[in-house]
Formats: structure tokens, C-alpha cells, sequence
């Protein structure tokens, strides 16, 4: 009467029916994940999962990426990202799209001297929306 589904596929069909009806992306995907977890995980290693979460959470590399996040919005704040912006543009002029050669020089620049590409990324990414907005 009933015939085999796969868990995944399931779980995927299920994924984008809640995406389609309207439901937050990432509520779909939490729910999808909690689903999962319970459905792959055996339950006897189910005690384990909070001790991993703190484990993970409490890294070194992420408690470090809100302290470059706040670099870049105090490099925001003073200007310089607007001077760095118009200083890889000037350098980028001759290629197509220069703003977006510049947008990407910059996210190096600023990665080269953070360290993190993570904290690169979210830092450029919000410096560079209002030079691109233009």
C-alpha cells in the first residue's frame, strides 16, 4: 500500500514545498535540519549534540568575527573604505565593470590584512553596497 521513499528526497520535496507555500527560508531550513538530525542520527548519540553545538560555537575562529566586523564598520566610519574604493577604481578603470574590479581588489585588501575571509566578505560586502548603488 505504501511504497519506499528516501529519507532525502523526502526531506528535499517536503524543503521545497515549505519554500513555495511561503515560509522564511530559513525557518524552512531549520525545521528541514531538526527533521533530518532526528531522522539520521542514532538516538543514543542524540545526548551528544548539545555538548558538539558549544563545541562549534566556541571556537576561535568565531569568536574572533565579530571583532573584524567591527574593524571594517570602524573602517566605514572613518572614510577610509571610501579612499580605498576610489583608489583600486582609479587603478581598475581600464577593465569593464572597473567598480565591481575594485569591489573585489578591495575584498583582498581588506583580507590580507584581517586575516579572515569570512570577516572579509561580510565586512566588503557592506562597505561596498553603497559605493555600487551610485
Amino acid at each position: 500500500m505504501f511504497a519506499y521513499v528516501n529519507e532525502v528526497a523526502a526531506l528535499i520535496f517536503l524543503l521545497l514545498l515549505l519554500l513555495f507555500a511561503g515560509m522564511p527560508v530559513f525557518l524552512a531550513i531549520g525545521l528541514l535540519g531538526g527533521m533530518g538530525v532526528f531522522i539520521f542520527i542514532n538516538p543514543a548519540a542524540l545526548i551528544q549534540l548539545p555538548l558538539k553545538a558549544l563545541d562549534s560555537m566556541s571556537s576561535f575562529p568565531l569568536t574572533c568575527l565579530p571583532l573584524f566586523v567591527l574593524g571594517g564598520l570602524i573602517i566605514e566610519g572613518g572614510k577610509v573604505a571610501d579612499d580605498l574604493f576610489q583608489f583600486f577604481a582609479m587603478l581598475a578603470r581600464k577593465f569593464p565593470a572597473s567598480l565591481m574590479v575594485a569591489t573585489i581588489a578591495v575584498g583582498g585588501f581588506f583580507c590580507a590584512i584581517s586575516g579572515s575571509s569570512v570577516a572579509a566578505a561580510a565586512t566588503i560586502g557592506r562597505l561596498s553596497l553603497p559605493q555600487l548603488a551610485v
